[in-house]
């Protein structure tokens, strides 16, 4: 996620070159091989409601992500790598605990340093991370949820949430605001879909994600294990196991 309301990525054009930096497809191939598939918006396909409008909107292009940086004022005009505008360096603050993004940081760094970014990725633990979260001190966070329908759209994102409530992203909007509240609200399904439908255009246009991989799980059990099963999570159903003779 990304904290739309602070320097640098308080710019669109900013956030959408962070999503054009980076290479989904070999990122996830790269860090989980085969079970990780690359995503492209803010929920994943298996996810009731997911758009492919939203999911197309962006793709891996550099040239792109240059241009947009070009056009928003940021250069590299001493040749060292990074952008600079107004004296300032383009600098990514990404605090974070590595014991959950060991497997990509690395990569992701990467991706934007090619393009400009100066990322400053400080390693810490979960209750560090998130006294840097409520302070504000951050442009990026990693973030993932594991849930069979889009409902935590607004936990994430509506703006009752902003500001150290859980919404990182800091981005107020009152469409998005409307279509969140409808959408957890209301019991028709077809308008709950187009509720959802419209957050995620809403999310995937100003470019308040950059998303980056859909992580299948995989469970290996000899013929001899009955009853295993999983929940609507995917989490494993242990319960009713056993093993038969």
């Amino acid at each position: 996620m990304i904290n739309a309301s602070k320097a640098p990525t308080d710019n669109i054009n900013v956030r959408k070159a962070m999503i054009y930096a980076v290479n989904q497809d070999e990122l996830a191939q790269t860090a989980f091989q085969d079970l990780g598939l690359p995503a492209y918006s803010v929920i994943s396909p298996t996810t009731w409601a997911y758009d492919e409008g939203a999911a197309n909107l962006y793709r891996y292009d550099p040239a792109e992500a240059a241009r947009l940086l070009e056009e928003a004022g940021w250069v590299d005009a001493d040749g060292d790598g990074v952008r600079e505008k107004d004296g300032e360096t383009l600098t990514i603050d990404w605090p974070d605990n590595p014991a959950w993004s060991e497997a990509f940081n690395e990569l992701l760094i990467g991706y934007l340093a090619e393009v400009g970014f100066d990322v400053q990725y400080r390693s810490m633990d979960d209750g560090a991370a998130y006294e840097e979260l409520l302070a504000g001190n951050y442009t990026l966070v990693y973030m993932y949820w594991t849930r069979p329908d889009p409902s935590p759209l607004r936990y994430l994102f509506h703006s009752e949430n902003a500001n150290g409530g859980g919404a990182w992203t800091n981005f107020i909007n009152a469409d998005l605001d409307a279509a969140l509240a409808d959408a957890d609200t209301n019991t028709d399904e077809e308008a709950r879909r187009q509720d959802y439908i419209a957050a995620q255009n809403i999310i995937m246009e100003n470019a308040l994600v950059l998303p980056m991989f859909t992580v299948n799980t995989s469970y290996l059990t000899s013929p001899s294990i009955q009853g295993f099963s999983f929940d609507l999570e995917g989490y494993p159903w242990l319960y009713d196991v056993s093993i038969s003779q």
